[in-house]
């Protein structure tokens, strides 16, 4: 599964997420200047504010598995609320030079409707992208299973023992066995090991038919581990594990990678 924030993801999305902001600012700072006499400079200053506190944590909200459950994120919005009113309550204080303003007090309810209103709508978008993601990661890990399957597995004597990669001038011979796990990157992998990583040319498809299937498996379509490497499997949500390597590396673990390490583990 993609992990990198749906933000990035295109120039559409960076382009609509910074508009969404800009607007959020203006409408925020002329309600500040309409509703309750804040002079334009307060106003903006505020509104730039709030939205650059509602921005960083809502980025941050979707690396936080716990925030894909009603309670968890019903507790973090809050929090957010909070620590947001009471930074612009702080510094409006200070702006003022008075403890008690009595133009921002009449703003909270407004605030918190507007903020709430905002979380609201993000959380939706994520919960709608993180299910287009999964529906989209199973057809793929389908189609491939049925590739796999239907593709006879090499004798035992054509599985590799070790890996050969070519660094400037020096070539690496890795053993199978020090090898942790291997991660796709683009048109090449990431073969990890206790004394590094290593980039090759090469498909996960190949490791995955050539690595001995007794001590390695693709728990994902862009990940194979090495199970001697493997210190536990953990379970969070629905239908999604991930597994924790002896170095205290963390790697998703897809719905069938998680069905074939738990028959090679016989769990």
């Amino acid at each position: 599964m993609d992990t990198g924030h749906p933000i990035f993801s295109s120039v559409a999305n960076k382009v609509a997420a910074l508009t969404l902001c800009l607007l959020h600012v203006v409408l925020q700072a002329s309600l500040l200047v309409w509703t309750v006499g804040y002079s334009s400079a307060e106003a903006v200053a505020d509104a730039l504010l709030s939205v650059s506190i509602g921005v960083a944590a809502g980025f941050a909200t979707w690396y936080m598995t716990g925030c894909r459950q009603l309670v968890p994120a019903l507790l973090w919005v809050t929090c957010v609320q909070v620590v947001t009113v009471g930074v612009v309550s702080v510094l409006s204080a200070l702006w003022r030079n008075e403890w008690f303003v009595p133009a921002f007090q009449a703003t909270i309810p407004f605030r918190v409707l507007f903020g709430t209103l905002c979380w609201v709508i993000l959380l939706m978008w994520y919960d709608k992208l993180r299910f287009v993601r999964l529906a989209t990661e199973a057809e793929e890990e389908k189609a491939q299973e049925t590739v796999e399957t239907a593709a006879p597995s090499p004798p035992a004597e054509d599985w590799l023992e070790r890996i050969s990669v070519k660094n400037g001038t020096r070539i690496h011979l890795i053993p199978v066995d020090e090898i942790s796990h291997i991660q796709a990157c683009g048109d090449y992998v990431s073969i990890f090991t206790a004394s590094g990583e290593y980039l090759k040319e090469q498909t996960m498809k190949y490791f995955d038919e050539h690595l001995p299937a007794s001590r390695f498996v693709r728990i994902h379509r862009s990940c194979i581990v090495n199970t001697e490497y493997i210190t536990r499997i953990e379970f969070f949500g629905k239908e999604h594990y991930q597994v924790k390597l002896k170095n205290g590396t963390p790697l998703k673990v897809s719905l069938s990678g998680y069905k074939v390490l738990k028959k090679q583990l016989q769990l």
